[in-house]
């Protein structure tokens, strides 16, 4: 009887400590979020001349004239080295007269050298999907009274970019019929670390 109750006594010590010896292993099955980034890092200056002021760009355009091209926002090098999950460009616009139409399109590239713009599907059907040989065009018509109007002659507008590609640069430009304006535009990049 004696060498039963210590067998049981061994055998329930060895249950304690495997049981007690579990509970400071590590959890495998634990699953942490990766913490969501800003990027800081610079953004390429490819292709472009306009100033670069306090992170973003500041230019002045004509109607039908000129264009200003954002910095190229690389979503390798904007931070973590890895793809981007958002990207927004924050625009303010200011006109003194007459109120102009901001248009603009958005061009993606895998190697800062070839550009490609948006598609655009004109038709689809069963058999053919038709696109049209321009590229998808944005537009944001001046008007003071707009949500988001900073003064009578300015407005600010947050616009979510797609980045289906390492890198991404938007024109800008106003129509020939337009009064001039001009156009401050910042990058904003997050992604996870």
């Amino acid at each position: 009887m004696k060498k039963y109750i210590k067998q049981i006594s061994i055998i329930i010590a060895i249950v304690v400590i495997l049981i007690a010896g579990y509970a400071f292993l590590p959890n495998k099955n634990i699953v942490l979020a990766a913490q969501s980034v800003f990027n800081t890092k610079p953004y390429l200056l490819v292709g472009t001349s306009t100033p670069v002021f306090a992170g973003g760009t500041f230019a002045h355009l004509k109607g039908g004239i000129s264009t200003s091209t954002t910095p190229i926002l690389d979503s390798w090098a904007a931070g973590t080295g890895n793809a981007l999950d958002s990207a927004t460009l924050l625009v303010q616009f200011t006109a003194t007269s007459t109120p102009p139409t901001l248009k603009w399109r958005y061009e993606y590239s895998q190697d800062a050298i070839d550009w490609y713009a948006e598609d655009i599907e004109l038709t689809t059907n069963a058999s053919t999907t038709v696109h049209v040989r321009d590229f998808a065009e944005h537009s944001w018509v001046f008007a003071s009274t707009t949500a988001g109007t900073a003064s009578n002659s300015r407005i600010l507008k947050k616009i979510d970019v797609k980045t289906p590609l390492r890198y991404v640069r938007a024109v800008f430009y106003l129509p020939s019929d337009s009064s001039n304006a001009a156009i401050f535009t910042q990058w904003v990049s997050k992604n996870q670390k």
